[in-house]
This record gives structure tokens, sequence and C-alpha cells, in this order.
């Protein structure tokens, strides 16, 4: 995350890029179950919309992107559910990381 600010604290990772952006990112580990994976989805996203919430005044940029990463792809019913909440979502896949296209430019 080059040029960002980063924030330790109770959230992954808070980067802010001075008028930029701002990344929240929650990070969760799949045990390969379904339940599991229901848990650890529901818990990013409660998270990130908690933390979006919590450090709002705190953060000089309005444009915020949230960001679920997994150390497995979730399902697509999942992915979809994040998607649809405005939450993109980057997972490692033999070997390598997926990341959208809308957020590498920040990530890379």
């Amino acid at each position: 995350m080059k040029d960002f600010n980063l924030y330790k604290g109770q959230i992954d990772c808070l980067g802010e890029k001075a008028k930029e952006i701002t990344l929240i990112i929650e990070v969760k580990t799949l045990n390969g179950k379904r339940q599991d994976e229901v848990i650890q989805v529901r818990n990013a996203f409660s998270q990130l919309k908690y933390y979006e919430f919590l450090y709002e005044k705190l953060l000089k940029n309005k444009n915020k992107i949230l960001v679920a990463a997994f150390d497995k792809k979730p399902s697509k019913k999942h992915i979809n559910f994040l998607l649809k909440n405005n939450i993109e979502i980057v997972y490692k896949s033999h070997n390598k990381i997926i990341i959208p296209d809308s957020i590498k430019r920040y990530l890379l």
C-alpha cells in the first residue's frame, strides 16, 4: 500500500491516501466448512460496516473502499452478498492473490 498512512488498532488494516482514498480491510481465515464460511463472512461484513461508521469522523477521505480478504475463495453466494453491499473481495487461490481490478492500483 504505497503512499498510504497506515493506522494501528482493532482494524486489520486501515490505510489512508491523502485526499484520494481510504481502504478498510478485514482479513478472515476460512476452514473449508460451510458453517465457518457463513460465520466468517458475517463477521467480515459486520466489522467492516462497524469500522466505517465508527471511524467516519476521523477519516479525511469521504471516498472509502471496504475490503474483505480471505485465505480461500468464498462461495459465489457470499461473494455476491458482499459485492451487493459495496464490499470488495480479495482472496488467495492456487498461491495467487486475486484482487479486483477496481482496487489493484491501491494494493500493488
